[in-house]
């Protein structure tokens, strides 16, 4: 897992696109489920920080991610990877996301025995780390 921060709504909008050109590399599906979570959670009265993002990007095997900030302070990203059928190959996307990602942002690596936590977008406006 990893977490991030976008700082303000034009990074948020430069997230989505960075995921959405990564999916079309990768020949995945990018889904935006940010407005149909959000109306959701309005229609149960859940109180949260606004704006609501869920998005992610999958391949038909199962392996892709999935990227939110429930939780987190606003323009704060956790994004978890799932394996699928071919975890080779998934681990080997999971590194080109982060690369990818930590070209724009302070990305940072969650362990595995950890939760994410709002401390991302805390620290000010942190330089990109490339790896």
């Amino acid at each position: 897992m990893i977490q991030f921060c976008v700082h303000d709504q034009e990074g948020m909008k430069r997230f989505k696109q960075t995921l959405s050109a990564i999916a079309q590399d990768e020949k995945m599906q990018f889904f935006d489920g940010s407005a149909e979570l959000d109306r959701q959670l309005a229609r149960s009265k859940v109180d949260v920080k606004r704006p609501v993002v869920y998005v992610g990007v999958k391949r038909e095997d199962g392996s892709g991610l999935e990227a939110g900030n429930l939780g987190l302070d606003r323009f704060e990203i956790a994004i978890g990877f799932s394996e699928g059928r071919k975890p080779a190959e998934a681990q080997s996307f999971s590194s080109r996301v982060e690369r990818t990602l930590a070209e724009r942002w302070n990305v940072l690596a969650i362990p595995p025995d950890k939760g994410t936590t709002p401390l991302a977008c805390r620290a000010g406006r942190p330089q990109s780390v490339a790896r």
